[in-house]
């Protein structure tokens, strides 16, 4: 085996699981990010609507794609972009999930004047059952974020034990001239 091979696998050993679970989302983050700017691309030729979709996912695979660069290179400042957007869009995913569980409840009254996509469905029944996707989605996005800062919490903290432990860090040992 050759010495590249070995250092790479050292490496291997010395990678914490968190690393590799946060890497792993932010990058299934970018090819799903990916593939949908790629769609509404393609579709951008006959709505508006698309071409600023495709802007706003190709921005948001960018930042998944920054995070898993940041996780192989070991510089967590590439991490905080995803870091920022996961900040700000899990509270607005929130409030709109509340504000559809809201809608859910008016639709029992039929305080709403929507009708079901899906002609087998009543709007009361649509309202739930997408309430319930879109809550266990949250859920899922939630914990995602958190696994997303623990990876980043982690690079942080090994850099700057690799920085104190190398004696990179500068220390004065003197003291600050007093008056006199």
């Amino acid at each position: 085996i050759s010495d590249h091979t070995m250092a790479f696998l050292r490496r291997c050993k010395q990678v914490p699981m968190i690393n590799v679970a946060a890497g792993s989302i932010a990058f299934g983050m970018f090819l799903i990010e990916g593939a949908i700017a790629v769609y509404e691309f393609q579709m951008s030729s006959e709505s508006f609507l698309a071409m600023i979709s495709c802007i706003v996912f190709s921005v948001l695979a960018l930042t998944s794609l920054l995070y898993t660069w940041g996780m192989i290179a070991r510089n967590e400042c590439l991490l905080l972009p995803l870091l920022t957007r996961q900040v700000i869009l899990t509270p607005l995913l929130g409030v709109f999930i509340i504000f559809w569980w809201i809608g859910a409840l008016l639709s029992y009254f039929n305080l709403v004047h929507y009708g079901s996509p899906i002609t087998s469905l009543t709007t009361s029944e649509f309202f739930v059952i997408t309430g319930l996707i879109l809550t266990v989605a949250f859920l899922v996005f939630s914990k995602m974020s958190i696994v997303l800062y623990k990876g980043y919490k982690r690079l942080d903290t090994e850099n700057l034990e690799m920085l104190g432990n190398n004696g990179f860090v500068p220390r004065s040992n003197t003291f600050p001239p007093t008056d006199v």
